[in-house]
């Protein structure tokens, strides 16, 4: 593997035995291989980690069991524990994947997506994915489950994920911040074999949501077009999600991201919101 497009590739994983088999068979059969393929065991209590085991070539860092799965930012600290050790491993990487356990991959997958991030013109795309088959994709926003970081990028991040639920929307706002472009390829598709959260539409996953919009820094009126988004499918969802975000903001403490951050998503926002509204009106007046 050259140099420049040398990948790592870190998988997370709790009592995944249905679903891990699969996307280790679809990673070994890329036409570029990643260097190091590691699963972090997140305490699993099913059959996951003698699946991996029988895969000689493929790495595992076993993590103690802390008795639940921790949406979210269990995912971001098991992600952070495995590049920690990748990096260890492999200290030269410029590529990292983050590969979710129910992901099956087109096999050309690693190569297009690197060739992309190589080609002279794109050197500013610094998060990039392919998208769900069958899901509509914000393509400013890279899919968590399949998402290459360059490794100038993730340095610019932070070297790390945040470990908060929201992780991925807040890394890509980050990078953004630092001028680094983030995409999902449209044709590029994955299949990923379970839900996704925000696909349930649970009253839970609505609360958290809301709560994950006031700690992003998200301005009202976007976690009030998020919450009338959701009206046809769930209106009790809508709800909950609109009254956890205004709760949300009589707690401070809950801001706990970098202050220039907060600064530019505010920014953006408006910048945003200010855009719509003239578009708006522009439209009226045609």
């Amino acid at each position: 593997m050259s140099e420049k497009n040398r990948l790592v590739v870190v998988l997370p994983a709790r009592n995944e035995e249905a679903f891990i088999e699969g996307t280790i068979k679809s990673v070994e059969k890329q036409t570029l291989k990643p260097e190091i393929l590691l699963v972090v065991d997140d305490g699993s209590t099913d059959a996951t980690a003698a699946i991996v085991r029988k895969h000689s070539w493929v790495k595992l860092l076993m993590k103690t069991d802390r008795g639940f799965r921790y949406r979210g930012a269990g995912v971001a600290v098991a992600v952070n524990q495995g590049v920690k050790e990748i990096t260890r491993l492999a200290p030269d990487w410029a590529f990292l994947c983050k590969l979710d356990a129910d992901i099956i991959l087109p096999p050309d997958y690693f190569e297009s997506l690197i060739n992309l991030m190589n080609a002279p013109e794109n050197r500013r795309l610094g998060i990039v994915s392919g998208v769900v088959k069958g899901e509509a994709t914000n393509l400013e926003h890279p899919r968590g489950a399949a998402r290459i970081y360059r490794r100038q990028c993730w340095e610019d991040i932070g070297g790390k994920l945040q470990e908060i639920h929201g992780w991925d929307t807040y890394t890509d706002l980050r990078a953004r911040q630092f001028r680094w472009i983030t995409r999902g390829i449209q044709e590029i598709e994955v299949i990923q074999r379970r839900p996704t959260a925000g696909r349930e539409q649970s009253l839970s996953v609505a609360f958290q949501v809301g709560r994950m919009m006031y700690l992003l820094g998200y301005h009202p009126l976007v976690a009030f077009a998020r919450g009338i988004k959701l009206l046809r499918k769930n209106p009790l969802a809508t709800i909950i999600l609109i009254l956890s975000n205004a709760l949300s903001r009589f707690s401070r403490g809950l801001r706990i991201l970098p202050k220039d951050y907060y600064q530019y998503v505010n920014q953006e926002q408006k910048a945003r919101i200010t855009q719509l509204i003239v578009k708006l009106l522009g439209g009226r007046r045609g």
